[in-house]
């Protein structure tokens, strides 16, 4: 047993009783800071911090037993990865860069240089678009750790080649360049990191005005309010997505996605008709761009969810939010079956969260459990911070129906889904 199966089962325990880190330290005795240092597997137990918090938590040993393991018989003390320790890749603004590793007995120091000719050809930035293409593929399905490598070595890639491009293929890099900027900020946000998101999503901008593409600069601004969103902050989210949905030059999708956004906003803010206004206007907006043909499939802004569904599940999304959990939860049981059968494990899973939320806040805690706990398995596939935001709520929702038979048989498997991996 290592130091951190310590820590991780002192966690479990604790999310269990419901207790915060201070609520701990408080009946322990010991620092938060302290008990943070242990949980994380920074600090070794002593015997009596594990007696302590075995007699907190009413682990009937199971604490102590922990803590009593010699440490020669940790069976996952650290050990070398393979291919050494530690890589790094190193960018900079020229296009050249380098890798190198930290192995004690076998540095290595790779140089990458670019040079001219570098991705003029169309052919290449063909291939890059395509590479694009299967990273976002692979960002609807794992977890945004995983992704967020390939994103960024795309940008820079890109991003490199401009100094020695002319002509189409430069504008086309551009653009290109400005979508995997966007994309590796919607990642960033997946993984947790607000500001990331943020700061990605301005190289986005900056990237798209420079090669005039005046959707993507405007799109921005509806990414910006997925951040508030889940921040919390409705009147910046409204804001940021009215402002793009009133812009009479930009497509029709690109307005309907703001339109849901402000939706959203109003819904936040428990503003009913402003919320179902904007939701109209969407559904009018959508319309329009079915009429006048200009729906781009080739790789549309926004989300890679069907556009009727898409519709239904924001709406649903605005119900519960305006505290009509009923409603909300019989709209995403029709849309359910579509949702699953979509492409997106990550849409699959966020809408299902968001459906045991509306469930459980209606008092349905059976189906509420039970649509958790049919996607478990791939909540902790996507890995992703904006699903854990709600699913946090939700285990808040049912930790006072702990007694239910339902929450019981889930709620032990739920500690893990709220930590990133």
């Amino acid at each position: 047993m290592t130091v951190s199966s310590f820590g991780d089962e002192l966690r479990r325990r604790r999310i269990l009783s419901g207790l915060s880190l201070t609520e701990l330290a408080t009946r322990t005795g010991y620092s938060k800071s302290h008990l943070s240092k242990i949980e994380s597997g920074r600090q070794q137990p002593t015997p009596g911090l594990a007696r302590r918090c075995d007699a907190a938590l009413k682990a009937e040993g199971g604490l102590i037993a922990l803590a009593a393991m010699p440490v020669s018989s940790r069976s996952n003390d650290a050990a070398t990865p393979p291919f050494g320790p530690e890589w790094a890749i190193r960018f900079t603004a020229d296009g050249d860069g380098g890798f190198g590793t930290n192995m004690p007995d076998d540095s290595i120091r790779l140089r990458l240089k670019a040079v001219p000719g570098y991705l003029e050809a169309p052919g290449d930035v063909e291939a890059q678009s395509a590479l694009l293409d299967a990273t976002m593929r692979l960002g609807q399905t794992t977890s945004p750790a995983a992704v967020l490598p390939v994103a960024i070595a795309q940008v820079h890639t890109l991003r490199a080649a401009l100094p020695l491009t002319r002509g189409r293929s430069r504008a086309a890099l551009l653009r290109l360049a400005a979508r995997t900027a966007e994309f590796t900020g919607w990642m960033a946000q997946e993984v947790g990191d607000d500001n990331a998101a943020l700061w990605w999503t301005d190289r986005a901008v900056e990237l798209a005005v420079e090669g005039e593409d005046h959707e993507l600069a405007e799109y921005a601004d509806v990414r910006r309010a997925l951040v508030t969103l889940y921040e919390g902050q409705p009147g910046a989210t409204v804001r940021l997505a009215a402002r793009v949905r009133a812009a009479h030059d930009l497509s029709p999708r690109v307005r309907w996605l703001a339109a849901l956004r402000e939706a959203q906003g109003y819904a936040l803010a428990g503003e009913n008709n402003r919320c179902a206004a904007a939701l109209d206007h969407a559904d009018i907006l959508w319309e329009r761009a079915g009429r006048e043909g200009v729906v781009d499939t080739s790789r549309p802004l926004g989300t890679s969810v069907s556009v009727d569904l898409m519709n239904h599940l924001i709406r649903g999304w605005c119900l519960h939010d305006l505290g009509r959990p009923e409603e909300a939860a019989e709209l995403f049981d029709r849309s359910s079956p579509a949702t699953a059968a979509g492409p997106s494990r990550r849409s699959r899973v966020r809408f299902a969260v968001r459906q045991a939320l509306a469930l459980a806040d209606s008092g349905a805690t059976t189906q509420a459990c039970a649509v958790v706990a049919g996607v478990l398995h791939e909540i902790r596939i996507v890995d992703s911070a904006t699903v854990r935001t709600d699913l946090k709520s939700f285990v808040s929702l049912i930790r006072r129906r702990r007694a239910h038979s339902a929450v019981a048989e889930l709620w032990s498997e739920l500690p893990s889904l709220l930590e990133p991996r």
